[in-house]
């Protein structure tokens, strides 16, 4: 990793040691790219109920110039993902960027990502930049200069960067994603009691404000 500031923090919040050294560490130990830094917050340690409260600490002790959050179980695929990563964000303006979300008012899933046990595409397979409505939160990078911080959504690890989103899209901050490929071993799917309170928190947030 270089020396002084790097231009990417990579921050990561986790709770399996072995998941995230044999999928996202092993993957970053295979970039060109080595002027990052990685912050790991064990939030078994650190105690907290909420995803806000995490990722603004990880945004808090970054000292990169792009803020990349990531799940524990995301693999960076190709040996130049952190290089491409730092020539879209140099060479584009956006609130938020991301490497899959829904995009033209639909439902429609335009994705970089493979998934689950069978590496299945998720979605419709983005091959360049698109603006969209919304990123999921698999990953997703932010200038560090433009960092609005999270909002506190409450007790949850719902919704967060979909909440950012709107945000950006309030204040003209377009939402974009960029057709660098990811592995994220999850299937996808973590819905419970907490993940439906957390969407009407935010649909009510922004009813009027944005479609």
């Amino acid at each position: 990793m270089g020396e002084g500031n790097p231009r990417i923090s990579v921050i990561c919040p986790w709770t399996e040691e072995k998941i995230r050294k044999e999928l996202l560490e092993a993957s970053l130990e295979r970039q060109t790219f080595r002027d990052f830094e990685l912050i790991l917050l064990n939030n078994r340690e650190l105690g907290m109920d909420r995803a806000s409260r995490v990722l603004n600490e990880g945004a808090r002790r970054a000292r990169g110039e792009i803020l990349l959050f990531v799940h524990q179980d995301v693999e960076l695929l190709g040996t130049d993902f952190l290089s491409r990563l730092w020539e879209d964000c140099r060479g584009r303006d956006f609130g938020i960027g991301g490497v899959a979300g829904v995009a033209d008012g639909k439902e429609t899933v335009w994705s970089t990502v493979v998934q689950g046990p069978e590496r299945e595409q998720a979605g419709i397979r983005l091959t360049e930049p698109r603006t969209a409505d919304s990123c999921d939160e698999c990953l997703f990078f932010i200038k560090k200069k433009d960092f609005l911080g999270f909002s506190d959504l409450g007790a949850t690890w719902h919704f967060y960067a979909v909440e950012y989103c709107l945000h950006c899209r309030t204040e003209g901050r377009p939402v974009v994603l960029f057709p660098l490929p990811v592995y994220h071993a999850s299937p996808g799917w973590s819905i419970d009691e907490g993940y439906w309170r957390t969407l009407d928190r935010v649909a009510a947030l922004y009813k009027g404000k944005v479609k």
